[in-house]
């Protein structure tokens, strides 16, 4: 599932919202522990404050910025767009 098929859904915007940041803290975490990388490591890589921003962000707590995401893929060696790929997911 992507994001436009995501916006097609019944939910409410605020449940759809928190449902599209735990897709991609998941998949955050799935390129992070792919590439060997701790979260204080990425947090290093991406050049913010501590593990912690990046323990919200795999927890779906927190939403980073559209530069920071492109810094996480250059750091991730993927795509920006494959951080937005949930293929496993069941429709929002």
């Amino acid at each position: 599932m992507d994001l436009s098929e995501a916006s097609k859904t019944s939910y409410p915007t605020s449940k759809r919202l928190h449902v599209l940041r735990k897709l991609f803290g998941g998949r955050l975490k799935h390129f992070r522990k792919k590439r060997g990388l701790t979260q204080q490591e990425l947090a290093d890589h991406v050049g913010v404050e501590s593990d912690g921003t990046i323990r919200r962000w795999e927890s779906g707590k927190r939403w980073p910025d559209p530069e920071t995401i492109e810094r996480i893929a250059q750091a991730l060696d993927v795509q920006v767009h494959e951080l937005f790929i949930f293929p496993d997911e069941p429709e929002l």
